[in-house]
Formats: C-alpha cells, sequence, structure tokens
C-alpha cells in the first residue's frame, strides 16, 4: 500500500487561487472601511458630548436641584438644558427663569477649591446660593490658568443660560 492516501494534494489553479487572494484582499479593505468610520463616528460622539463647558458643568451640577425643583422637572433634564441646549423648551424656561448667576472660585491649594454659585432669579426677588469643594479638575481652564499664572486665589465668572462659555472677569 501506499502512504499517498495519508496526505492528499490538492492543486487549485493559479486564476482560483488569484481570485480568492482579491476577494480577501476586497474584504480586508471593506473590514478596515468600517473600522475607521466607526472610529470617526466614536471620535465625533466623544468630541460632541465634552463640548460642554467646565463652568457649565458645575453650575448644572450645584443648581440642577433647586432649578429642577423650581421647573417643575426632573435634574437629568435640567443638566441636559444647561451642557446641550436640550430640550430647547427647558432651556427658554431657564433663561426666563434666571436673570445673573455669579460663580465665585476660591483656591487655597490646588488640591482645596471652594466654589460659589449665586444665582439671582428674573423676578429680582429670589436668591439662592450654594457653595460646594470640588476638584482641582472641574475647574475651568482659564480659572486655572489665572490662578497659576498670578498666583491670585479668588476668581470670579458670569454664567447666563445663553452663553456657554464665559470668561472669570
Amino acid at each position: 500500500m501506499s502512504a499517498n492516501w495519508l496526505h492528499p494534494t490538492v492543486v487549485i489553479p493559479k486564476s482560483e487561487l488569484q481570485g480568492s487572494i482579491q476577494v480577501m484582499t476586497v474584504i480586508w479593505a471593506l473590514v478596515g472601511v468600517v473600522v475607521l468610520a466607526g472610529a470617526g463616528a466614536a471620535t465625533f460622539f466623544v468630541r460632541r458630548r465634552s463640548r460642554a463647558d467646565a463652568l457649565s458643568r458645575i453650575v448644572a451640577d450645584i443648581m440642577g436641584r433647586e432649578w429642577a425643583s423650581r421647573l417643575g422637572t426632573d435634574v437629568e433634564s435640567v443638566r441636559g438644558a444647561v451642557l446641550r441646549g436640550e430640550p430647547a423648551e427647558l432651556r427658554e424656561q431657564l433663561a426666563t427663569l434666571i436673570a445673573n448667576v455669579a460663580v465665585n472660585f476660591n483656591i487655597a491649594a490646588p488640591s482645596n477649591v471652594g466654589v460659589s454659585v449665586r444665582c439671582e432669579y428674573a423676578d429680582r426677588q429670589a436668591v439662592t446660593e450654594t457653595s460646594a469643594r470640588i476638584s482641582w479638575d472641574l475647574v475651568p481652564a482659564k480659572v486655572r490658568e489665572q490662578y497659576l499664572r498670578t498666583g491670585e486665589n479668588a476668581a470670579r465668572c458670569h454664567w447666563l443660560v445663553a452663553d456657554p462659555e464665559p470668561a472669570p472677569s
């Protein structure tokens, strides 16, 4: 008996092999395009999500519960209106409700940052003041730069519903 039956040899014609290679090349190219498109879409959504400025995040976190209570809605909806402008109706209600928001930072050290938010309402009779301790990473970049450049440990910013990127004054 011959041992050839254990190792059968399959001969693929050269044109069929080249066709297989071309098909695999096309498949891998399509996989690459899909991966790149997915990475591009993920980058777009991450950038869009982080577009809200640091001051708006602080204001939303500190005042969200108060404003939700005044407007009869939930905190997450208020947060969405403050950070992304959606729902637009709620953002408009906030713009009507709020006259002025002042945010004061007191930086004793980068590890010890106090923030107080004072909200004056459009009726000019009601005021809400709240304070909190926050991480250095949450302090808006312009405030951090001012502190590092000048050593001033107090900074004041004004925030408006329609103004998502106010500067320290």
